[in-house]
């Protein structure tokens, strides 16, 4: 009996909004030609929004839910200058989860950790610095940018639900299938993938 049991979970229904991995990859490549189409400021960033949460999703394997949605200019998020010691503009993102105020649930268990993030991602979230960074310059402005990647319009980050509504919503608008999966249910997807 108990192995029938076992079998049968094996086999019971999918979420709703289950995608495959290649269809996951394709929601983000339609959200990016969204994006290069887009006229208007504000039709713009909600685009460029929605290209970084979903390269943030799909280009490397899919974090921990809080430490995407926690990303935080200077803190998690930071950028180090290319090695070769070339321009300084060139270079790339890394989350850094070193240090201990900083550290996660992941961080507990697999000990401090420095992930570099994909050349496009780093693309579009320093297009997206220069988006908000875009027609005022101020005497007391300053060069690194602050606060949250994935920020509230008063600044803050999102709490959980807001953070999962956000996803759901960025990929009911650009999936190709129409699903809207979660944060989590995504990481579900990468490791059935693999």
């Amino acid at each position: 009996a108990h192995g029938h049991a076992s079998t049968d979970k094996m086999y019971r229904k999918r979420d709703a909004n289950w995608m495959e991995w290649s269809e996951v990859q394709e929601t983000r490549m339609a959200a990016i030609e969204a994006y290069e189409s887009a006229k208007g400021v504000k039709q713009r960033m909600t685009a460029l929004t929605d290209v970084l949460v979903l390269c943030a999703l799909t280009l490397l394997p899919p974090d921990r839910v809080g430490v995407i949605r926690l990303l935080k200019h200077g803190y998690t998020l930071k950028w180090e200058p290319d090695e070769a010691g070339g321009d300084q503009d060139d270079g790339g993102y890394y989350i850094d989860l070193t240090d201990r105020s900083a550290r996660h649930k992941t961080t507990r268990f697999y000990g401090p950790a420095c992930t570099k993030l994909p050349r496009l991602f780093c693309k579009y979230i320093q297009i997206f610095i220069a988006s908000q960074n875009e027609g005022a310059v101020y005497d007391f402005e300053q060069d690194e940018p602050e606060g949250y990647l994935f920020a509230t319009r008063d600044g803050r980050a999102h709490g959980v639900s807001a953070w999962t509504k956000l996803v759901k919503s960025v990929f009911k608008r650009h999936s190709p299938c129409g699903l809207a999966p979660a944060p989590k249910l995504l990481r579900s997807i990468f490791i059935t993938w693999l």
